[in-house]
């Protein structure tokens, strides 16, 4: 992510494009508003069953100064929702697109092989 910020770092404007996009990791999702922000951001409170805490992303030593703008559509899910919408609330950059699906949840991933053959297969199960 790094090696994108500092390519992105070269223009005066960039265009995310999170239409289609199904969303992934909350530590990518954290890199990436930490490239943008030169401050501190709330993405909101992770909810757990037995515990809440916030969900905060650290700025980055060299953030990306630059215009913004975020595409997104009805499959954009989870950490692309989360990160269109930061960039709203924020006024960091300009959201364009349809109403994103809605599906904001987060998953542990366990990761299984079946017998001894190499059958890997994984599963997810929703925590927040």
């Amino acid at each position: 992510m790094q090696g994108l910020i500092n390519k992105a770092r070269k223009h005066r404007a960039l265009i995310i494009d999170l239409r289609n996009n199904r969303g992934g990791a909350e530590e990518t999702l954290m890199y990436m508003l930490g490239g943008i922000f030169d401050h501190e951001v709330k993405i909101g409170d992770k909810v757990m069953r037995s515990d809440r805490e916030p969900l905060i992303a650290k700025p980055l030593h060299s953030s990306f100064p630059a215009k913004l703008v975020v595409l997104i559509d009805s499959t954009s899910m989870s950490a692309a929702e989360l990160f269109s919408r930061v960039v709203q609330l924020e006024k960091r950059g300009i959201v364009m697109g349809d109403q994103s699906a809605g599906r904001v949840m987060r998953a542990k991933r366990y990761q299984h092989k079946l017998f001894e053959s190499a059958v890997y297969y994984g599963v997810s199960v929703a925590d927040g």
